[in-house]
């Protein structure tokens, strides 16, 4: 609590490609929601104009004079003005210059805030105008800005510092085949800027085989983020960090080091994974440093991969590459909790990609390492699959052919159907095809400006294909193509990993995932269909639900004989308390929540992951493991630990589920469309459900001949 004494407001965010979801809890505990576009503007519609008023029919619930100072223009990008009043109850925008008479209304119009979306939305759930300051809040936040960033390479290029003999490795990476058959292999080029080579050398064991020569490194560039990664630092950081002090020493503002960074065996990976954290440095740091322009540094905390909270002063770029999807994959875990299901699959469809989680036995899988496009890197995270099909994913018809992907419209322009001249997309296929009410967005639709759009594509098509295909055989295709899609990324971490989906049920969240999920659940043989209350805004539900957390990691690469595991878990455990003891939390407040080990066969690449109850049970579970996984009995090669985890976790006895908006239903059977807060669920034909006490909507697949 802040120290005035006044009771904060609660409120969680999750930045996404196109929308940033809202959640907040009030001082008085009333739950408050907004759902605003990631490029931090609001839309409305222009009806009447006098002078330098205008009447705006807008979506957001804002207090008089609210947008102050922000600009006014056309979705068309024809700037009218700044804005000096606002009328809440009239809806009535005043701005600084005459508007033109030449326009015809009503025109869609959109006004352009200085902040970025997280404060935009904090404003927002908490009514605070413009050029006022915010009431006490805790603010947590998700944000997909350095994973976008990252897949669409526009971070900062940084000055990699390597062992000398060494500064091609990125470049020759591990020479691994991304497609086995392909006759030209296109590998990415690395991120880097420059590469120096720094003349040092310890042995395997950490020993000093060769000084470092501090004063003889070159300076990087003055506006270039550093990478230093030196061989052999996971066990003696001595030579880095003397390289870190004398290039600070020098001038240099960013640096990322890897025995800080991934103070992990495998140097390829590891230089990988601190070359990332420095190329998005830059960019993710200007980016909470303006939303601290707002808040209380002391009450702001960011999402991490492994879906705990960590104060933003601790918050190192590689730790957040999956903090959205994080969150979802905690409000999967709550969600399949109400319900009594040990299994659940997460599908969260958004506007740019589609998230998959798999729950087992109620567990949140985590792993070590993972990928994000064509990065691997060295971090722990919870096991989420990402593909690019969301509502904003870009349809197209390219010589005859259906494409769905990867490209996304995005927030600007976004869907035709936003009026801002974007493309066909999935969001305007599930309009055209009836499976979206237009009044249950928070931004104007024009159906119109989809159906053009449409046109457009099918004369393509029928322009270069000898098959002529109608408007509806057009939109299902597109449609087919984006399911098969989703479906098949639900496949990878189900199937591919010795799970069958027709053991678990689907919970569908996400803006989009209400118009897919009965067909994915259909195409996967899946019975169960699980639509939460705040299905649109889960994720953000998920960080505000997610508790504070401290992973605590140790590399070992020992035989598991060789190993005191209960000793290593307390000591473990011990640095772990040590750091929430920091931040001033002690007691019990804390416990750990998990312990696991990774573990392998003697000279495999490969390690899965156990988790740790007795040394005792790890070979059974290993077993266990292995077979479900490579489908044969492993070979009789002795295991050895490469990686020994604890996760210790702020107990919180805050009850942070949302009050229950919706009642009770009949029983609903399709083909209907059905509308909850923010969302819509398409109800195929054979297919029936209810809103259970809880708020969710659960549906069940009923056989043909068996729907009442």
């Amino acid at each position: 609590m802040p120290a005035s004494g006044i009771k904060p407001w609660l409120i969680a965010i999750d930045t996404g490609g196109t929308f940033t979801d809202c959640l907040g809890i009030s001082p008085e505990g009333v739950f408050h929601s907004c759902k605003i576009l990631s490029s931090a503007r609001l839309r409305g519609i222009g009806t009447e104009v006098s002078g330098t008023e205008i009447t705006l029919q807008q979506f957001w619930n804002a207090p008089d004079d609210f947008p102050v100072g922000f600009e006014l223009r056309t979705l068309r990008g024809v700037t009218w003005g700044t804005v000096t009043s606002f009328d809440a109850k009239r809806s009535l925008v005043k701005i600084d210059r005459p508007i033109p008479t030449s326009t015809n209304f009503p025109v869609d119009l959109e006004l352009i805030s200085p902040w970025e979306a997280p404060t935009l939305g904090v404003h927002l759930l908490t009514g605070t105008p413009s050029g006022s300051a915010l009431p006490p809040v805790i603010l947590r936040l998700g944000t997909t800005k350095g994973t976008n960033a990252l897949l669409e390479r526009k971070g900062s290029p940084p000055t990699l510092y390597i062992t000398k003999g060494f500064g091609d490795l990125l470049r020759i990476g591990n020479q691994a085949r991304p497609d086995l058959f392909a006759l030209e292999i296109h590998q990415p080029e690395p991120l880097t800027g420059k590469v120096v080579e720094v003349e040092e050398r310890l042995t395997a064991e950490g020993k000093v085989l060769q000084p470092l020569n501090a004063d003889s490194i070159p300076p990087g560039d003055s506006d270039a983020p550093v990478a230093i990664a030196l061989l052999h630092a996971d066990i003696n950081p001595l030579h880095e960090l003397e390289l870190e002090s004398a290039l600070l020493a020098k001038g240099t503002l960013s640096i990322s080091r890897s025995s800080k960074v991934a103070p992990f065996v495998r140097l390829l990976d590891r230089a990988r994974t601190t070359v990332i954290n420095a190329y998005l440095s830059p960019l993710l740091n200007q980016y909470v440093g303006r939303v601290l322009n707002e808040v209380d540094p002391k009450q702001f905390l960011m999402m991490t991969s492994t879906g705990g909270l960590m104060r933003h002063d601790h918050f190192l770029p590689k730790d957040g590459l999956l903090s959205g999807p994080a969150g979802g994959v905690v409000g999967t875990l709550k969600e399949a909790t109400k319900t009594g299901y040990t299994n659940a699959i997460g599908f969260d469809m958004g506007g740019t990609s589609t998230d998959v989680c798999r729950i087992s036995n109620g567990v949140l899988p985590n792993r070590s390492e993972h990928q994000v496009g064509d990065a691997l890197l060295l971090a722990p995270a919870l096991e989420i699959h990402t593909v690019a099909a969301g509502g904003g994913s870009i349809c197209r018809v390219i010589a005859g052919r259906l494409f769905v992907g990867p490209e996304s419209a995005g927030s600007l322009p976004g869907p035709a159907c936003y009026g801002a001249g974007g493309p066909l997309t999935i969001t305007d296929v599930n309009l055209l095809l009836g499976r979206i009410l237009p009044d249950s967005f928070e931004i104007p639709i024009r159906v119109e400006s989809a159906e053009a759009a449409l046109q457009k594509e099918l004369k393509h098509l029928n322009d270069q294909s000898s098959k002529m295909l109608s408007r509806e055989e057009l939109l299902e295709g597109f449609l087919q193509l984006a399911n098969q899609t989703m479906a098949n990324a639900i496949r990878r971490i189900s199937i591919q990993q010795g799970y069958d989906p027709r053991n678990f049920a689907l919970i569908s969240f996400g803006g989009a995932g209400g118009q897919h999920a009965c067909a994915l659940a259909e195409e996967l043989g899946m019975g169960t269909v699980i639509i939460p209350e705040l299905a649109s805004l889960l994720s953000a539900q998920g960080i505000l639900q997610a508790a504070e957390q401290e992973l605590v990691t140790q590399q070992v690469y020992r035989t598991l004989g060789e190993l005191e595991l209960e000793h290593l878990f307390q000591n473990l455990e011990a640095n772990g308390y040590a750091r929430f003891e920091e931040r001033g939390i002690t007691g019990s407040a804390v416990r750990c929540v998990e312990r696991w080990l990774e573990i392998r066969l003697k000279g495999q690449h490969e390690s899965l992951r156990v988790d740790y109850h007795s040394t005792d049970s790890v070979p059974s579970q290993f077993h266990e493991l292995y077979v479900k996984r490579y489908g044969y009995e492993p070979p009789n090669r002795g295991l050895e630990v490469t990686i020994v985890s604890a996760l210790l976790s702020v107990q919180s006895t805050q009850d942070l589920s949302p009050q229950r908006i919706q009642s009770q239903t009949e029983k609903l059977v399709g083909p209907l469309l059905w509308e909850g807060l923010q969302t819509v669920v398409w109800i195929p034909e054979n297919w029936m459900g209810q809103v259970n006490q809880n708020g969710q909507l659960i549906l069940s697949h009923q056989p043909k001949g068996d729907t009442p």
